[in-house]
């Protein structure tokens, strides 16, 4: 009975541990995804700061 009960919830358990993997993928993808989008903003804001000091040099 215990045996059987075992057996059964294992294929379960497995199931569960691949979406948690899968889930945890998807959070590292988002984290990535979210800190380029903050590299390129600070990229950005870096531009647009050197073109408003740039009429200074010229």
């Amino acid at each position: 009975m215990v045996k059987s009960q075992a057996s059964l919830s294992s294929p379960v358990f497995g199931d569960t541990i691949e979406k948690l993997g899968v889930f945890r993928r998807i959070k590292e993808k988002r984290n990535t995804m979210i800190w380029n989008q903050s590299v390129e903003a600070s990229r950005w804001s870096h531009k647009l700061n050197l073109l408003a000091i740039w009429p200074a040099f010229t």
